[in-house]
């Protein structure tokens, strides 16, 4: 299955500042695996309103779980920049409805339906499932209190254990 959605959760999550700033942490992890994570990365980047990722999700092959934010960033875009009437040519002071505005908010709305035509029945599968739905979240200044606590500000990485 193609999850977008919980894939942006992970790419957030490691490029938290609590996450990011443990250099030394993450100098253990095999190269390899910081290939892989850059990839994913990359299929997430928001730059050109998230291209990479519109691109790998109309090449996904359903079932497939968009990121719901690219989705309302669309939507606001819509709304904020397109009137909802127009002012027709003179000597008419008829106001008519910009049916081009609701035809974009339609196409949006269409393709989010589209994803939740498929049914998702996964059954839980431990640790994992566990891991994700108790996982404790106490703000990001305590997360970031305890990622000093791992590695000190101004420490040699080499005494980080």
């Amino acid at each position: 299955m193609y999850n977008y959605n919980t894939l942006m959760g992970f790419v957030t999550g490691l490029n938290m500042a609590a996450m990011s700033r443990l250099k030394a942490t993450m100098s253990e992890i095999d190269t390899k695996l910081i290939q892989k994570f850059n990839k994913l990365e990359n299929v997430m980047d928001p730059s050109s309103s998230f291209k990479n990722y519109r691109k790998a999700l109309q090449h996904s092959i359903s079932p497939a779980m968009p990121y719901l934010g690219v989705y309302l960033t669309d939507l606001i875009y819509i709304e904020d920049g397109n009137t909802d009437y127009i002012n027709p040519k003179p000597p008419s002071d008829k106001v008519l409805i910009n049916y081009h505005k609701r035809q974009m908010v339609y196409k949006v709305l269409q393709e989010i339906l589209m994803y939740q035509q498929f049914s998702y029945s996964f059954p839980p599968l431990d640790p994992v499932y566990t891991l994700l739905h108790d996982f404790p979240y106490d703000g990001d200044k305590r997360l970031f209190n305890l990622s000093l606590l791992y590695e000190p500000r101004n420490t040699d990485p080499k005494l980080i254990p």
